[in-house]
Parts: C-alpha cells; sequence; structure tokens
C-alpha cells in the first residue's frame, strides 16, 4: 500500500515561488489502478515525479507500507530509448545497471517480458524502425523488467492516435491483470481514465489538492467496446462535471 500524507510542494526561482502541490493525503492499495486527472498545470507529473523519488516535497511523506517495500517503474510521456541500441538491449537496460550477475536468467526474463508485451517480431530492431506505439511498448516492458511492485506512467499514450492508444490501453490492461503492480496512471484523456481504472483522482487547479475520488464499478475485464455503453458514458458525463465544479 501506498500512504501520501499531506504532500506539499513549492519551486522556487530567481523572483518567485508557485505552489504546485499543497495538502495532498491518499491511501492506494496494493493492486489498484489509479488514475489522475486534472487541469494542464495542476501537479500531476509533479506527483509523480515525487512518487517516483526523482524530486523531493517541500513538506509531507510518501509511505511504501509492505513486506515488499518500494520497487518502481516509470513510463514517461516520451519513450526515451536510447537510439543506438536495439529493443532487446533497451529493456535489458536497468538490469544491465543493476549489475545483475545471473545474465542468462536476466536475458530470459527480457524474451518474457518481450513476448508480454507483443514485440517478439522486434527484439533486434532499433528504435527508428519503430512506430510510435512500439516505442511505447519498448518502454513499458523497460518499466517492467525489474519486476516492479509499483508502476508510475506518465501520459504515456498522449501522442498516439485513437486507434492505437485503444490498443495500447488494452493491452496494458493485460499485463497489469497478469502482473499486478499497483499502477498511478497521469492522463488528459478522461474516457482513458474510466477505462482503465479502479479510482480516479481528481486534482483541482494549481495548487494541485485532492477534490475529489470517483470509484469506478465498471465490470472486469474490460474492452474498448464498453465506451459506446449508455453506463460508460454516464461516466464521462459524471467525471468531467466533478472536474468542471472544482475548477
Amino acid at each position: 500500500m501506498i500512504e501520501i500524507t499531506k504532500l506539499k510542494k513549492i519551486y522556487s526561482g530567481k523572483n518567485n515561488k508557485v505552489c504546485a502541490l499543497n495538502n495532498i493525503s491518499l491511501e492506494i492499495k496494493k493492486g489498484e489502478f489509479i488514475s489522475i486527472v486534472g487541469p494542464s498545470g495542476c501537479g500531476k507529473t509533479t506527483l509523480l515525479k515525487i512518487c517516483a523519488g526523482l524530486i523531493k516535497p517541500t513538506s509531507g511523506k510518501i509511505e511504501y507500507v509492505g513486506k515488499n517495500g518500494k520497487r518502481i517503474g516509470i513510463v514517461f510521456q516520451n519513450s526515451v530509448l536510447l537510439p543506438w541500441r536495439t529493443v532487446r538491449e533497451n529493456i535489458f537496460l536497468p538490469l544491465e545497471l543493476q549489475k545483475i550477475k545471473n545474465v542468462q536468467k536476466a536475458k530470459k526474463s527480457v524474451s518474457s517480458i518481450v513476448e508480454l508485451v507483443g514485440l517478439n517480431e522486434f527484439t533486434d530492431c532499433y528504435p527508428f524502425e519503430l512506430s510510435g506505439g512500439m516505442k511505447q511498448r519498448v518502454a513499458i516492458a523497460r518499466a517492467l523488467i525489474t519486476s516492479p511492485n509499483v508502476l508510475l506512467m506518465d501520459e504515456p499514450f498522449g501522442s498516439l492516435d485513437e486507434l492505437m492508444r485503444n490498443k495500447l490501453n488494452i493491452d496494458l490492461l493485460n499485463i497489469w491483470r497478469k502482473l499486478r503492480p499497483t499502477v498511478l496512471f497521469v492522463t488528459h484523456s478522461v474516457s482513458e481514465a474510466i477505462l482503465l481504472s479502479d479510482k480516479i483522482i481528481i486534482l483541482s487547479d494549481r495548487p494541485g489538492s485532492i477534490k475529489d475520488i470517483v470509484t469506478v464499478d465498471l465490470k472486469r475485464p474490460r474492452s474498448v467496446d464498453m465506451k459506446i455503453t449508455k453506463e460508460f458514458q454516464e461516466y464521462v458525463k459524471w467525471v468531467r462535471q466533478k472536474i468542471e465544479l472544482n475548477n
């Protein structure tokens, strides 16, 4: 479980200070899929970076509670692949940096993850040979290779067309169902958040604070076809109203 308590982040510049997040308190259960939505500049990415340990909060704390501690994988808006490394080599990179001793076992793990994300035919390709969707699959595989119990995703499909985005949403749900990491997923898309999530955290305008939490009670496993149902559209309308009301 992740416990976030009274989190605050202030960025200090030469001439001014900007409060990005204020009084964020949240409990996230093990294995939950949580999406974070809100207006641009409300601190969604800042919250994710604090959870990842990439930046420090000004005050407050984050605790990872449980016997497995904190093992984090992160997927950014851009795939951030090394252009001189193949798909397999890019995925292997985190294990290489950890100086894994059992190389053969590590290579089997890479093969397993490659199959899970559907890139078997592209393991020896370089990033310039891949589509945007394929690059994001590699980024997801790289984040999963260390068997994280927490997966942080910062708008990973935001730059993709709707068809590819829908495809990767379902692929991500299948991966999540098999591996069951706790997922924090930042998105600007309300329908994406509803399709993926157990709960949706709605942040206010800057400084970002939690204004509402929506529980999504749609049945799993989910499919893109659910988007045209009346129940799904009611959720879209409900969440949008809450975002507009809170801002």
